[in-house]
């Protein structure tokens, strides 16, 4: 498995907080098709889809729900390494 770079790991916590890939890209200064590409690339990575999108919405799919209820401080930490996704999924939700 190849590391997960940091920026997509943002986009993707922007997207689940703001509830729209839209949202998140106007609030990252980013197009919303980069977005969804990283999010596509990295449930690629993981096969397994992480988000539900819609036309207006997105929803965390199973996998990805316990993201919006960590504590800031460990999700700030994640998007400033680069270690490899397993490793900080654990580190954070044991």
């Amino acid at each position: 498995m190849r590391d997960i770079d940091p920026v997509s790991i943002r986009l993707f916590l922007a997207a689940l907080e703001e509830g729209s890939i839209a949202r998140a890209a106007a609030r990252e200064a980013i197009v919303p098709s980069a977005v969804s590409k990283r999010i596509s690339e990295m449930e690629a990575e993981l096969k397994v889809t992480l988000l539900d999108r819609s036309v207006r919405a997105c929803t965390p799919r199973q996998p990805a729900r316990p993201w919006p209820t960590m504590p800031a401080t460990c999700c700030k930490a994640w998007t400033g390494c680069n270690a490899k996704w397993p490793a900080m999924w654990t580190a954070c939700v044991a």
